[in-house]
């Protein structure tokens, strides 16, 4: 992996998804990392980046991400042409850090002071 093709993405694990794809039936992890931030006209705006991962790297990932975390992600981005159209794919190396869900309050078991 070179370092011009290496992107750090913040976000909240919007959707978490697997299947198996190719010949092999090759795990596929996709996750799609919301980023919150604002639009052209200054309104607040949601970006959805789709990411992915292949293979024992995916089965990794998959025990790892939960939907509804914060993450950070460090992934590489590939591009690739099929039939004169070009395609970019984000694909997850690791996930630096997870903080859990956000907890309800009214199911906490502490009392507020």
């Amino acid at each position: 992996m070179t370092d011009q093709n290496v992107v750090k993405l913040t976000g909240i694990v919007r959707k978490k998804s697997t299947k198996k794809v190719g010949k092999r039936d090759t795990l596929l992890l996709e996750v799609l990392l919301g980023q919150e931030g604002t639009g052209w006209d200054g309104a607040p705006q949601l970006s959805v980046i789709p990411l992915q991962a292949l293979g024992r790297k995916a089965e990794e990932l998959d025990r790892q991400i939960t939907e509804g975390a914060k993450v950070a992600v460090v992934a590489h981005l590939e591009g690739r042409e099929w039939q004169e159209r070009h395609f970019l794919n984000a694909t997850i190396d690791r996930v630096d850090e997870q903080e859990a869900p956000a907890q309800d309050h009214a199911d906490s078991q502490e009392e507020i002071p």
